[in-house]
Parts: structure tokens; C-alpha cells; sequence
């Protein structure tokens, strides 16, 4: 038998009515005044309703609608989605708050269509999910992320802080040793020590920087400087290194010069000594009694070279191997006096790959571990790497020659310690003419009476502090172009890039490097040293 257009009208009128039940999402219509003419089962759950029969007829703007105020309810004109139901336009609200039946609040994200006969609008069919817990997800996620934030702060604070403190003491360490280290009338033996004092604070120096780069990890970012190396030079420097830790432990360290390819490599060099420093450490640590530490390289296929760091260690088992460079592992270490965190490895690995490198370990249980490093090495082998020296191979300064002018240096500083390095390093040169100032109140008064050929002064001193004093400085200059340094420990990026930005002619941080600020001494002098 042929349907009828009523069959059908009624099959389709039933499929509608199936759908609009088991839909997941809540939907009610309503006529024109806002009284409920359907709902579907999901909304009458969401509201906290029993049956249909609760809401059908309700003026769902009076029922389930939250007021402005607890004293008074708005009206329908005033209804946020009113104005797009009398237009007959679509309307989408993210964020509002309908009432359940028990008074609750439901956060909702709802949308409406006008219902239309010709171009009559005669109700609305409104459809609204929950958002209860997606607000409450997302409010827990904005507390977390301040709370990150503010320990991120902090955390950059104190990291800053630390490195002020570290960067002082090691200023008189780094100046004095290379001081010694030049100075012609030390004995030999005493020059090779001031030299294990100067490396040995240059990387304790590139450490505190790692440590200030931990304020950039946030953002994943690890600040990579990549420069061509010798890969001799450069184990030659870390064997050196670990040969005073590894003789605290009787280990014997290893390493023949003349065995190491002479290549070079793409890299990041104090990062790279980092990582290499880290498995010679851990190579003495976990070492036996009597021990050997290997420090080697070879070439290898496909333009790679392989840095081998090789422990008669009680070695490690497949298990602890497969483990090896998981954040805060100690395969064990924990139960012992051996002191670590268990993420010098892991980050070794994310520096290596960075520098497009690979490491990774092998090891027998009872006879030792091997770990190594692979880069690709460059066909430059033979060149010699430039080094910039300002120094004479005597131990002597290269003091420039015809300077028949003086020059008037004024240094303002605090620090005992650094005034007594600064002072030694300028009385080697007969043409400079050197007063100290100990406030910034007593150098305007000395800048007042006399303007020095160039002022270098400290950042945090008592009184008015170095950015003061330079534009005082400038204020009082009848040449505003005389060079102003500044010589601080403030040695974080922004404090660095705000200290250019205040006009500073040269900013040096210390540790001070002795060749780069006699360099700058010179070139704003306008001395030649040739």
C-alpha cells in the first residue's frame, strides 16, 4: 500500500521527536512570551527536573534564568539573547549561568534559533551544554599557571640574587689569577698554578651562567653559542680540569694529546665542557679504589668524531642502562654518600642533541662504563683558531708603544678586593693615571673638580647607584662623549640590555676578562697598540 503524505509527514514528525530525545546536547523551545513548548531529556537532567510535565508551560526566562542582582530579575527585553530571538538571527552566549531546580547555579554555554511562520518569528528552540566543570578545569588551570608564574619569579629572583653574591668573590679570583699568570717575575710553577685557578673559575663562572639560563627554561629556551673548536684543546682543558678530583678519589686520569684527532668541531664550548666535565665527575665518583679515568677520541665513518669518557667502575646492568638518562635516576646512588640529583645526565643529552650531537653509554657490570659523545667534525683540521691576545708571550703586558699622553682614570668602587685588582692591573701601565672613589657622591665631587679621560664604575654602590651617577656624570661633563663603563656583577640579560639602553659606553660584567677591558680601555682611549 502507497504511504500517504500524512504517513510521511508523521514518520518524519516521529524521527524529529527521536532525535531531538537522544540528543546528548539539552534543548528546549519555547513560544514567543518564553513559556516552554518542548524539552528534550537532557535538559530536564541538567536542571535537576523529574519529567517534561515540570517545565512544559514554565516561562523559562523566569524559571531557569540567572538575575543580574539576588534582589530583583531583569526582564525579557533585557535578556542578553532577546534582542537576536526578535530578529530571528542565530545567537551564541558562552558563558552564562541558567538555575536548577534546587537553586544551584549551572554554568552554560548555550545558542538559540528563532522559529519562524513566513516572516513571523513564534518562538525559539534553545540548545546548552554544561560548563561546570570545563570553568572549574579552567579556573584550577589559571590558579596553577599564576602559582607557576610567581615560583618562576621568584625563582629568577633568587637565581639573580645568587649570582650578584657568587659573581663578587669570584671577581678577585678570576682578576688575581691572571694577574699572576702574566706576571713575568712568578716562577713557572706558580704561573701553571694561577692558570688551574683561572680555568678552574672561568668554569665555575660559566656554571653561575647555566644557572641564571634556568630562568629561561620556562619558555624552552637554553641559550646555545655555537663557535668552531679545536676537540683537542678543548679535552686537553677538561682533563686538566678533573685532575685534582680525581686525585682526592687515588683515580689516575688518562689522556694522551697526541692521540686525539686533530679536528674541529661545531659547538657551544663552555657548553660542551659542561657536558664533558659532568661524565669525567661522574666518572670519578662512581669509580673504584685505585681506579683509571680514559679520556679519548677517534674518527669515526660518515665525517664523525667520538669522544669516549671511560670508568674502571662497578658498571651498570641492561635495566639501569635503559634507565640512564630518565630525570632524577640515581640507579641506586640514593642509598649511598655519593652526592647528585640525578639530572646532570639529562641534561647533558638535551645540550648534546641541541648542538646536534648524540651521546649515550655502554657498560659491563664489574669492569667499567663507557660514555661517549658524537659530532661531525670539519675539514679545517690543519688552520690555526685565532685567539685574540693583548698579552706578549713573555708574561708581560703589551704595553703600547710612543703613548706619550696620560690618561685620568677615576673607578668607583666598594669593593675592597676589586679595587686592589683594578689598581695592580692599571699601575702596569705607566700612561694611566688612576683615582678611586669609594661612593658615588665622592666621584661627582671628584668629576666636579676634575673630568677623568674615562670613568668606570660599579652598579650597586651605597649612596646614589651607578645609573645615577652616569647621569650625573653627563650632566657635569663638558664632553659628553668621555667613555662611562660599567664594571658590575648585575649580569642578567635585561640587566644588561637596560644598562646599554642608560647610555653607558661600554657595560663588562664580572668576572672581569682582563684582554676584552684592557681592549675597550684602549680602543675608547684611543690608544694604539701597534
Amino acid at each position: 500500500m502507497a504511504s500517504t503524505c500524512k504517513d510521511v509527514q508523521e514518520y518524519v514528525h516521529e524521527i524529529e521527536s527521536l532525535i531531538l530525545q537522544s540528543i546528548g546536547e539539552a534543548i528546549y523551545g519555547t513560544d514567543i512570551n518564553g513559556h516552554c513548548i518542548f524539552v528534550n531529556p537532557a535538559c530536564i537532567n541538567l536542571l535537576g527536573y523529574q519529567t517534561a510535565d515540570d517545565l512544559i508551560g514554565c516561562n523559562m526566562h523566569e524559571t531557569i534564568y540567572q538575575p543580574y542582582s539576588e534582589r530583583e530579575a531583569y526582564s525579557i527585553e533585557e535578556r542578553p539573547d532577546y534582542q537576536g530571538y526578535t530578529e530571528g538571527s542565530e545567537f551564541n552566549y558562552v558563558n552564562d549561568i541558567f538555575l536548577r531546580k534546587d537553586g544551584s547555579k549551572l554554568q552554560v554555554k548555550y545558542w538559540s534559533q528563532a522559529i519562524k511562520r513566513a516572516d513571523e518569528v513564534i518562538g525559539f528552540v534553545v540548545t546548552f551544554i554544561d560548563r561546570t566543570n570545563r570553568i572549574e578545569t579552567e579556573h584550577q588551570l589559571k590558579r596553577a599557571k599564576l602559582e607557576a608564574e610567581n615560583a618562576n619569579q621568584a625563582k629568577s629572583e633568587f637565581l639573580a640574587r645568587m649570582s650578584h653574591e657568587l659573581r663578587t668573590p669570584l671577581n678577585s679570583i678570576m682578576g688575581f689569577s691572571q694577574l699572576l699568570e702574566f706576571d713575568a717575575a712568578l716562577p713557572d710553577k706558580s704561573k701553571d698554578s694561577a692558570k688551574e685557578i683561572h680555568q678552574a673559575g672561568h668554569h665555575l663562572l660559566a656554571l653561575i651562567n647555566d644557572i641564571l639560563d634556568l630562568a629561561k627554561i620556562d619558555a624552552g629556551k637554553i641559550s646555545i653559542k655555537f663557535t668552531t673548536i679545536s676537540l683537542k684543546e678543548i679535552l686537553e682543558e677538561c682533563a686538566s680540569l678533573i685532575v685534582p678530583l680525581a686525585m682526592q678519589s687515588d683515580c689516575k686520569v688518562v689522556f694522551d694529546e697526541n692521540e686525539i684527532p686533530n679536528v674541529k668541531i661545531n659547538s657551544d664550548s663552555t657548553r660542551l665542557k659542561e657536558v664533558l666535565l659532568n661524565l669525567l665527575s661522574n666518572a670519578v665518583k662512581y669509580n673504584c679504589l685505585n681506579g683509571s679515568i680514559r679520556l679519548e677520541a677517534s674518527q669515526k665513518e660518515n665525517h664523525r668524531v667520538r669522544i669516549n669518557v671511560i670508568d674502571t667502575g662497578k658498571g651498570l646492568s641492561d635495566m639501569q642502562l635503559s634507565q640512564l638518562f630518565q630525570p632524577f635516576e640515581r640507579l641506586g646512588a640514593e642509598n649511598t654518600n655519593i652526592e647528585g640529583t640525578g639530572i646532570g645526565l639529562v641534561i647533558s643529552k638535551r645540550i648534546i642533541e641541541m648542538m646536534n650531537g648524540q651521546i649515550g653509554a655502554h657498560s659491563i657490570e664489574g669492569k667499567g662504563s663507557t660514555f661517549w659523545i658524537e659530532f661531525n667534525y670539519i675539514d679545517t683540521a690543519d688552520d690555526e683558531i685565532a685567539k685574540p691576545e693583548l698579552f706578549s708571550t713573555t708574561g708581560k703586558l703589551q704595553i703600547p708603544i710612543k703613548e706619550s699622553r696620560i690618561f685620568n682614570v677615576l673607578y668607583v668602587e666598594d669593593n675592597p678586593s676589586n679595587i686592589r685588582m683594578i689598581a695592580y692591573l692599571l699601575s702596569q701601565l705607566p700612561f694611566i693615571k688612576l683615582k678611586i672613589a669609594t661612593t658615588g657622591e665622592a666621584a661627582v665631587e671628584f668629576i666636579a673638580e676634575q673630568e677623568p679621560d674615562l670613568l668606570i664604575t660599579d652598579i650597586n654602590l651605597p649612596g646614589i647607584n651607578g645609573f645615577d651617577l652616569l647621569n650625573k656624570v653627563r650632566s657635569l661633563q663638558t664632553d659628553k662623549t668621555k667613555p662611562v663603563f660599567a664594571l658590575t656583577v648585575n649580569a642578567t640579560p635585561g640587566e644588561i640590555a637596560d644598562g646599554r639602553k642608560q647610555g653607558f659606553t661600554e657595560y663588562m660584567t664580572k668576572p672581569v676578562n682582563i684582554p676584552v677591558f684592557l681592549e675597550s680601555l684602549f680602543k675608547h682611549l684611543n690608544i694604539q697598540t701597534h
